[in-house]
């Protein structure tokens, strides 16, 4: 058997031929036959155990991990990876000694761009993130994996909310809080952000990375 794009292939006379079997969205670089199962480093899925008939796959690995070479011995599965960074939050008395620390990120890179804090001592970050896992908590405004993220911690150094946002290929730059504990966050784009109706502009005038645009259009006619 062999990994090939999107999927496993089988081969039964020595590699000339290969028949496509099942669909996996990562590379198989691993076996256990004494177990008979196989291994795949699936993102955002995980590590996946696959049964040697292709019959049964199952996620066995946090969500988030690609490994960068799978291997089993002794009926155990070792994932090696690369390592990605968190944000962290200090904070320190008017004497400076520290009131609370706390790391704050998922498995992959997490970076702040901004902090505020409110009238309260509610501290609020705002930055971007690779990681597929990033904490965020119940009844936020997204626990889907995005470019972003926004969390505020407690004047304690507790969680107050975390969340995605926003969802598309877009950047914070700076976040402010008022008085009654929204926040506000600013940034650039190119497009797929949630409007809201009444808003001031709903569609992104910039242009498309991956789609034409009139610009586009404009440009390939004047060429």
């Amino acid at each position: 058997m062999g990994s090939g794009s999107g999927g496993i292939f089988q081969s039964t006379d020595d590699g000339v031929t290969w028949t496509f079997q099942l669909a996996v969205s990562g590379p198989l670089v691993a076996a256990d036959w004494t177990r008979g199962v196989l291994y795949a480093a699936a993102s955002p899925t995980g590590v996946l155990e696959i049964s040697t008939n292709l019959q049964t796959v199952q996620s066995i690995g946090p969500p988030g991990i690609v490994g960068l070479g799978l291997v089993t011995a002794g009926g155990y599965v070792y994932v090696p990876g690369s390592g990605g960074h968190n944000t962290f939050v200090m904070k320190l008395d008017p004497s400076g000694n520290i009131v609370y620390s706390t790391y704050f990120g998922g498995s992959f890179d997490d970076v702040a761009v901004a902090m505020t804090v409110d009238s309260a001592g509610n501290v609020y970050v705002t930055g971007t993130t690779t990681s597929q896992d990033f904490p965020t908590t119940k009844g936020a405004y997204s626990s889907s994996p995005g470019d972003s993220f926004l969390y505020k911690l407690n004047p304690d150094g507790s969680v107050g909310y975390s969340t995605y946002f926003p969802v598309g290929a877009s950047t914070p730059l700076s976040i402010a809080a008022d008085s009654s504990g929204s926040a506000y966050v600013a940034g650039m784009t190119f497009g797929g952000l949630p409007t809201t109706p009444g808003a001031y502009k709903t569609v992104c005038g910039c242009l498309e990375v991956f789609g034409a645009t009139d610009e586009d259009r404009f440009l390939g006619q004047r060429l």
